[in-house]
């Protein structure tokens, strides 16, 4: 929806004016229901294709592999500078880099999104799991 309102979206104009940064806004009112400082001096896990693609790009892979990115750290200021990179290129230019193909159209806006909750939450890194929250809970529950 971020994508579609604010970036547009297989090729179709922006739903309203303002780019990325009209995105970043929106997403910082969003993010206001996270408790502001809430994650510092905490570890933070990021789950889902957002993350995992970022990490692929921010460890300068070759090819999307969210096997390899398991455990990568990643940055507030990484997700919002790969945001701005990707948002300049056209479809095929991000589709030449290490990103799954379906998620090029929309992956800006999830960046984005990354960097505000990172920020909101006073957590400048965090760490990528592909494993998903249930593998989490589990792994509590067994230790």
């Amino acid at each position: 929806v971020l994508s579609e309102r604010f970036l547009g979206l297989g090729g179709a104009p922006p739903l309203e004016a303002g780019g990325l940064a009209a995105l970043r806004r929106e997403a910082e009112r969003l993010a206001r229901a996270y408790p502001a400082g809430g994650a510092r001096g905490a570890e933070v896990i990021l789950l889902g294709g957002s993350a995992a693609n970022l990490a692929c790009l921010e460890g300068g892979l070759a090819r999307f592999d969210h096997r390899r990115v398991e455990g990568a750290r990643v940055s507030a200021e990484g997700a919002r500078s790969w945001a701005a990179r990707l948002e300049g290129l056209c479809l095929a230019e991000r589709l030449a880099s290490p990103i799954e193909k379906e998620r090029a159209p929309i992956l800006p806006a999830g960046l984005v999104c990354i960097a505000v909750v990172l920020e909101r939450l006073g957590a400048g890194v965090a760490t990528v799991s592909g494993r998903g929250l249930r593998y989490g809970v589990l792994a509590e529950l067994l230790a």
